[in-house]
């Protein structure tokens, strides 16, 4: 679908993709496989901690499979993820009373802990990192990336089902 304007040149969607897998890359493979948590005395993975901040974001409580979702995970490694998680006492899972298949998953105090713990650690890391750049430039690059994680999740399942079909297209006519 065309959205108005020429395609972007071939020389700045190569920088914007080699940025993108670079930020990626750094925040995706950090040092540790875990972060550590003061206020709970031990570390956590960062899979719980990725769990914990998608339940987060549905105000505290959604279901198993609205995690998966959040998270790119099949729906038994997510279940998996989030009994851990409920070992440790970051979540509290049950039967929804409406609909017996589904789990919902809450957040418990030590998961709000943990949510309020490393979100004030990715903050610092920014506060760190752009420490040298104006208040302007750190507006004007979180507007950016605002419009670009919106408008990505609005057409990149349109484009990438594109592809899909210009691939199935080209199987059937080889």
């Amino acid at each position: 679908m065309y959205y108005g304007r020429a395609a972007v040149s071939s020389e700045a969607a190569g920088r914007l993709d080699r940025a993108i897998l670079t930020v990626r890359r750094v925040m995706i493979k950090p040092p540790a496989a875990s972060v550590p948590i003061p206020e709970l005395g031990h570390s956590v993975d960062f899979a719980k901690v990725h769990a914990c901040l998608s339940i987060s974001e549905a105000d505290g409580t959604c279901t198993v499979k609205d995690v998966a979702a959040a998270l790119g995970l099949e729906h038994s490694t997510a279940s998996r993820v989030l009994g851990e998680a409920e070992s440790e006492g970051l979540v509290r899972r049950h039967t929804d009373p409406a609909d017996r298949r589904r789990t919902i998953v809450q957040l418990t105090s030590k998961g709000r802990t943990v949510v309020r713990a490393t979100t004030q650690i990715r903050c610092r890391v920014i506060d760190e990192v752009f420490a040298e750049w104006s208040d302007e430039d750190l507006g004007t690059l979180a507007d950016l990336l605002q419009r670009m994680a919106r408008t990505f999740s609005e057409r990149a399942p349109e484009v990438i089902a594109g592809l899909d079909r210009e691939k199935d297209e080209a199987e059937r006519t080889a």
